[in-house]
């Protein structure tokens, strides 16, 4: 969990962060019971389901509300979309029928997808911070270069 979000496999998260990370697990598991569920409405019926009273299925969680995000007879998302804490960005989560995963606002980084700006990835975030590294080293080791050099 550290390492993906901040590049540092040893950094011990805080008891926020922590509570955080699990409230978006525990959504996870939800989304997966909605598109379990789906599945087996398909199964019975050729299409899926328009809404939770029609699905028969609803998580009971209070941490975030569910929606059904374009539900044709053929696909649908699943929309999660709540608050870890209390300031203004919201976690917005949505998973396809698959079980992809898409995070559209993300509370634990306190992060946005506007003005069509995508989050960078791991990799790219990797190497933003491995060059952090690099250079708050290059900086302790010019310390010990005599001035005359």
């Amino acid at each position: 969990w550290a390492e993906d979000y901040y590049g540092d496999e040893n950094r011990q998260p805080t008891p926020e962060e922590a509570i955080a990370a699990s409230k978006r697990a525990i959504a996870y598991s939800n989304m997966r019971s909605i598109i379990k569920a789906e599945k087996d409405f398909f199964a019975e019926n050729a299409r899926y389901s328009t809404s939770f009273d029609e699905l028969g299925h609803r998580p009971n969680d209070k941490t975030y509300e569910y929606y059904l995000k374009s539900p044709t007879a053929t696909q649908f998302n699943v929309e999660a979309v709540g608050n870890l804490d209390t300031d203004d960005y919201r976690d917005v989560i949505v998973m396809n029928r698959f079980g992809d995963v898409e995070i559209i606002e993300d509370d634990l980084r306190n992060w946005k997808n506007t003005d069509g700006l995508r989050k960078p990835s791991r990799l790219i975030q990797k190497a933003r911070d491995t060059e952090k590294v690099l250079k708050k080293g290059m900086e302790r080791r010019m310390k010990d270069v005599p001035e005359e050099y």
